[in-house]
């Protein structure tokens, strides 16, 4: 069975209401998805389809072509009258979409628009051969005609990329009808980005609700749920999303998801492309205002996580060819583009990004910034990054600290690092929704001035903030990354006892989440404890299962491995696993780990290798990052000094 259309005309022909004809398009739908054998495009996904066609061909879409896309092969068009009694009266045809011919024609009447829907949906089970359903209550709509019309205003909203306005429609269905799942469901999704804890409340409602809703709908929402909120589960109900609802995109989305979590990228890839080829826009939450995301852009992160660049910049250049005008799009140009160290293009895609967005985010505003950054145009970056700290307010300023933070790290300025993670946590410390602030920041820094202990017990702290949330997989998820921090603290304090503990509850702890990084991040910490320990095969071994993805799990897990294979006299195969560090963001999973220090290391494996003039190349570029450094590097500066000269030696012509 094909999408559903509806008219609204007039009261003794007079015009009815518009909310009556789209609440009735609602109610339609799910009174025939009950129906044995019948699948139905109505509702979310026919709006999803309608503004695809709109996109591709630049023109007002007629249901039909919607319908099309969406694989349907009949088409039910209705006019809904007012008759001068008071009822309701809806002329129903089915049409072949192939041929346009009218299959059947029904006229029905009923006091309310809920007996329209139940009695039309007998007179096409009847067409078709089949038995009605029995008529309950499905929380996946609402008896309150208000609140389905708010309801697909959020939708037409929400697939144009409007996600404000789409909250805000939801916000209001909800208000109307307080036991509409649905709208729950993607009052959740459009809040997920700008303000996470609105969004666990309003999908925790749904999942609530969700037991009275038909499987669709119940499966949709607990999908949503155990992937945004690291459920172990998560893939289990993409599997049987997929396998009771093969025309819904969003099970093949979840199921990618659930892959690209495990690690298992390339797994991944199929199923985001056949969300493409399904024609979905994004079954995913909404991160910006402008579009929402594309699964074209969870297959180029697939790709991208598996160290495959160029194969995502094709998938990336596709999605602009097809939508030139979306800013998100060239933002994740931007992001591929500076991670293989294309900064030009880069900041020219980023120019892009921005002209096409009523107002850059804080984000935007600081990139440039960040790009002087990572080529080690430090003076520049911090000049920028100061000014808009003085000049602007709220996350503006907050993300210029942010970079100016990582900038000062990577300088070796450990002080002032320490003064802005001390002022990021201030500018937090009124948000619930970030426990105990920036304190993560300031930790680090800690550990990296070497005061490990205070930063293990800081790391540990924050560990203990996420004992209870929303998910016991998002608890463990964040319990797990902390408490790895917490552990390479206690490694460069020597502390051996404590790590073996550690390794343990991580072991625990990591396997409750969905995300792969967190079932290995134990071997991380065995890894260390053979390395203090002299037992170097063991070291490695361990390091190389902790491996999640070399360019963006967790670069410390490179690093410690690259100096296991160098104390082994193996320093090509270290080039090779510090290699990809550098095809990484600057901060994210890569924050943990300051640039420069992979850079020496990458210098001296380089050295190692007999190649002085590539390690030259990497060691002249830490020395002038670390030239105004803290006194706390001055044994590293020293020691980078001794592989410069052993490097020049080895480079001037015999």
């Amino acid at each position: 069975m094909g999408a559903i259309q509806g008219r609204t005309a007039g009261g003794g022909d007079a015009p009815g209401p518009d909310s009556a004809g789209v609440a009735l398009q609602d109610l339609l739908g799910t009174h025939l998805a009950r129906l044995p054998g019948v699948r139905v495009v109505g509702g979310p996904r026919l709006v999803e389809l309608t503004q695809l066609v709109e996109l591709e061909t630049g023109a007002p879409s007629c249901p039909s072509a919607a319908a099309r896309r969406g694989g349907a092969d009949e088409l039910l068009d209705g006019s809904l009258y007012r008759t001068a009694a008071g009822a309701w009266r809806l002329d129903l045809r089915r049409l072949e979409l192939a041929s346009g011919v009218v299959r059947a024609a029904h006229t029905v009447e009923g006091a309310t628009l809920f007996d329209l829907a139940r009695f039309a949906t007998a007179r096409v089970a009847e067409d078709l051969g089949v038995a009605p359903a029995p008529d309950r209550p499905d929380a996946a709509s609402s008896r309150s005609v208000v609140a389905l019309a708010l309801y697909e205003e959020g939708l037409r909203s929400y697939y144009r990329g409007d996600v404000v306005a789409a909250r805000h429609r939801f916000e209001a269905a909800l208000d109307e009808d307080p036991g509409f799942a649905m709208a729950a469901y993607y009052a959740g999704l459009s809040a997920w980005y700008p303000d996470a804890p609105a969004a666990v409340a309003h999908l925790q409602r749904a999942r609530t609700l969700a037991a009275g809703a038909g499987d669709r709908a119940r499966l949709l929402i607990q999908g949503a749920w155990a992937d945004l909120l690291d459920e172990p589960a998560a893939p289990a109900w993409a599997d049987s999303l997929i396998a009771r609802f093969p025309d819904e995109p969003m099970g093949y989305y979840l199921r990618g998801r659930a892959l690209a979590k495990a690690g298992a990228f390339l797994d991944a890839v199929p199923f985001f492309r056949h969300v493409l080829e399904m024609g979905a826009l994004a079954p995913g939450p909404r991160s910006t205002p402008r579009r929402g995301d594309d699964a074209a852009a969870e297959l180029a992160s697939a790709l991208a996580m598996a160290d495959s660049l160029p194969a995502a910049e094709a998938v990336i250049r596709g999605w602009i060819e097809r939508e030139p005008g979306s800013a998100l799009a060239w933002a994740r140009l931007r992001n591929i583009l500076e991670h293989q160290e294309r900064f030009d293009e880069a900041l020219a895609a980023a120019a892009v990004a921005r002209r096409l967005v009523a107002a850059p985010d804080a984000y935007d505003l600081a990139y440039p910034a960040l790009i002087d950054l990572k080529r080690g145009r430090f003076h520049a970056a911090d000049s920028a990054l100061s000014r808009l700290i003085r000049e602007e307010r709220g996350d503006v300023a907050r993300q210029a600290r942010w970079f100016r933070l990582i900038s000062r790290r990577w300088q070796g300025r450990l002080d002032e690092a320490l003064d802005d993670a001390l002022a990021l946590r201030r500018s937090r410390a009124d948000d619930a929704a970030l426990p105990p602030g920036d304190a993560l920041a300031q930790a680090q820094v800690l550990f990296e001035r070497g005061e490990h202990r205070r930063a293990a017990a800081l790391f540990d702290s924050l560990a203990a903030s996420f004992s209870t949330t929303a998910s016991a997989g998002h608890s463990a998820h964040q319990r797990t990354w902390m408490l790895t921090h917490a552990a390479d603290a206690l490694a460069a304090a020597g502390d051996t006892a404590a790590l073996a503990v550690l390794a343990d509850s991580l072991e625990r702890h990591g396997r409750r989440s969905s995300h792969g990084r967190d079932w290995i991040l134990h071997h991380h910490v065995r890894g260390l404890i053979a390395v203090e320990r002299g037992d170097l095969a063991t070291a490695e071994r361990e390091l190389r299962q902790a491996l999640f993805s070399r360019r963006a799990g967790f670069t410390r897990t490179n690093y410690e491995l690259a100096r296991v294979l160098l104390e082994r006299g193996r320093a090509l195969e270290a080039v090779e696993i510090l290699q990809p560090i550098f095809r990484s963001p600057a901060d994210v999973s890569n924050f943990y780990l300051a640039r420069p220090r992979a850079r020496a290391l990458l210098g001296r494996a380089w050295l190692d290798a007999g190649r002085p003039d590539s390690a030259l190349h990497h060691l002249r570029r830490v020395e002038a990052a670390w030239a105004r450094a803290d006194p706390a590097l001055d044994a590293d500066r020293a020691l980078l000094r001794r592989w410069i000269e052993r490097a020049e030696a080895a480079d001037r012509p015999r």
